[in-house]
């Protein structure tokens, strides 16, 4: 998507990287990009295209710079907004916002800010210049007209919430509640209370968003503010899903999006999706979480609205994890960690800290709380790859390959000491009839208890790996043969004894195990360990199952 300034064009990325930039470092657009591209006329003198002769004798006087009506301006670029066409709005804004004509006109001027704070909000980063924040801080100190300082301060609340200070945002968006409040001014009311709902997201407090967000929708309902509307009915239905109460949720979401697409609100139409995305994957409609899912990544794309396209990914990651393509879960891991990654903006923090020393304003331990959350947001991103690289899908254990890692470098250890270590490789008896009669899933149930039981007879220390189908495999560090027999035989006794009931299904099951020590094994390596106690398991197994055996026969 292309949009033309003056004789070059630019894709939107340029805009939001340059063309800012450009207008609050003192340089101007040329006039002719904003009326052109609004459609408002110009009327220039024969005398400002004449050229100005250094010896003349009578020198022209330049004429002043063309008249726009801002109002209409305003209007086109609040369309421009509602209808997703950001990279439209946004040059408009900020270029209406650097005109000599504007700056009488304080209450469109902040209500440009907001327009501007909600795109940046929406495409998940910071505006590069906030000029327009120090007029609002400007405007309440002067204590101007009513209805502006509110604007003022819904403004600034929406700017502390974009970086995260959840706790100035409210601040800011109370004092502005208060004025609308006075004023009975339902837009500003409907827009300050869907903001507060939104800050108190983090904090899994839903009783409290719920609250707010059933405010906002009662202002917008009665002023019929459809966009409004849509972004609260999205929001309720959000944390109806959170809450367990699907049905509901399916109810709100679905008016969010019919009314989302009578007014054609982008936005809102992707945040609809994304949540019937989520309530299909949380009742088990795969085919349908997808194909959500997929519509609002396709269309956060086109808008390029960071956030969701970051959500649409991790949400395709817990599905096909869930379906064991690891392979996508990877990919889509791996996309929302770039999103993070790219739009990370340090030129906006110098230039509130500039606000911050006129209007004593602190604002460093915001600073430090944004940074301290990219860090933890990095952190996290970075376990989930390792835990899928690492981890048994189905039973939380390690891999197979994680395992043999581990246990290298404990047997690299042993044998450098007192070569105290043995290995238990373990089969759950009968466990193709088990499938075969119940069916896979059945069987993935009892893996998974089996594998609890066994991982809470082992130590801290110890390490337990899925080693592949029904077999399991335990390395015991600083352990003797006698000790690792006591606890294979442990083991085998709590699974015989224990009466499973999956699915209203009460069923007996046993396991047979196979014990070899490093010590003792002809090849002290971890393969001949391994390769030794698996000898051990087919031994037990050709005595009758349900038993353990040592690959040595002191401990016998």
């Amino acid at each position: 998507m292309e949009i033309k300034f003056g004789i070059n064009s630019a894709s939107f990325s340029d805009i939001i990287q340059s063309i800012i930039t450009l207008i609050f470092t003192g340089k101007k657009f040329k006039r002719e990009s904003l009326t052109t591209r609004i459609g408002v006329s110009k009327t220039m003198s024969i005398s400002q295209t004449q050229p100005v002769f250094k010896n003349s004798s009578k020198q022209r006087t330049p004429s002043p710079p063309p008249t726009i009506d801002i109002q209409s301006v305003f209007l086109q670029i609040q369309t421009n907004y509602q209808n997703g066409l950001y990279e439209l709005a946004l040059p408009a804004a900020f270029e209406l916002l650097n005109h000599e004509d504007f700056t009488q006109n304080k209450q469109i001027l902040i209500q440009v800010g907001l327009i501007v704070s909600k795109i940046y909000r929406q495409l998940g980063c910071i505006p590069h210049s906030i000029q327009f924040v120090q007029k609002a801080f400007e405007m309440i100190e002067k204590g101007d007209a009513r209805l502006e300082i509110a604007h003022a301060y819904h403004l600034i609340g929406n700017i502390f919430s974009l970086l995260a200070d959840y706790q100035q945002a409210f601040i800011y968006l109370s004092k502005g509640l208060e004025i609308y409040h006075y004023l009975n001014y339902k837009p500003g009311l409907a827009d300050c209370y869907a903001l507060i709902a939104e800050i108190n997201l983090p904090n899994q407090d839903y009783e409290q968003v719920r609250f707010y967000i059933q405010k906002s929708l009662t202002y917008s309902n009665l002023d019929c503010l459809k966009n409004q509307q849509s972004n609260a009915l999205n929001t309720l239905g959000f944390v109806f899903l959170q809450t367990g109460q699907y049905g509901n949720a399916a109810r709100k979401i679905q008016q969010a999006l019919t009314l989302a697409k009578e007014i054609q609100s982008p936005y809102e139409i992707i945040r609809a999706n994304f949540y019937l995305a989520l309530l299909a994957r949380h009742q088990n409609e795969v085919p349908s979480a997808l194909s959500f899912a997929e519509n609002a990544l396709r269309r956060a794309q086109k808008l390029k609205t960071n956030p969701l396209q970051r959500e649409c990914h991790l949400l395709f990651k817990e599905i096909y994890q869930q379906q064991n393509d690891f392979q996508k879960a990877f990919f889509h891991l791996e996309q929302a960690f770039q999103i993070s990654e790219q739009h990370k903006n340090h030129t906006t923090f110098n230039q509130l800290r500039a606000i911050e020393i006129n209007y004593k304003i602190e604002l460093y331990s915001q600073r430090n709380h944004q940074l301290k959350k990219e860090i933890q947001q990095r952190t996290k991103d970075q376990a989930e790859l390792e835990y899928l690289a690492t981890t048994d899908p189905l039973t939380s254990l390690y891999n197979r390959r994680y395992f043999f890692t581990l246990a290298e470098h404990i047997c690299e250890q042993s044998q450098k000491s007192d070569k105290k270590l043995c290995a238990l490789m373990m089969d759950i008896d009968h466990f193709k009839n088990i499938n075969d009669e119940n069916g896979h899933p059945f069987g993935d149930k009892v893996l998974v208890a089996i594998s609890n039981m066994i991982q809470k007879n082992l130590r801290e220390n110890d390490i337990l790996c899925r080693f592949g189908g029904e077999e399991f495999c335990a390395l015991l560090p600083q352990t003797e043969i006698k000790q690792a027999f006591q606890v294979a035989e442990r083991i085998r006794a709590n699974v015989d004894s224990q009466e499973f009931t999956i699915d209203n299904i009460s069923f007996p099951i046993s396991i047979s195990i196979g014990v070899a020590d490093l010590i003792h094994s002809p090849k002290q390596s971890l393969m001949g360990l391994i390769g030794y106690a698996d000898q051990a398991l087919y031994k037990a197994k050709r005595k009758g199952r349900n038993q353990v055996s040592l690959f040595n026969q002191i401990a016998e």
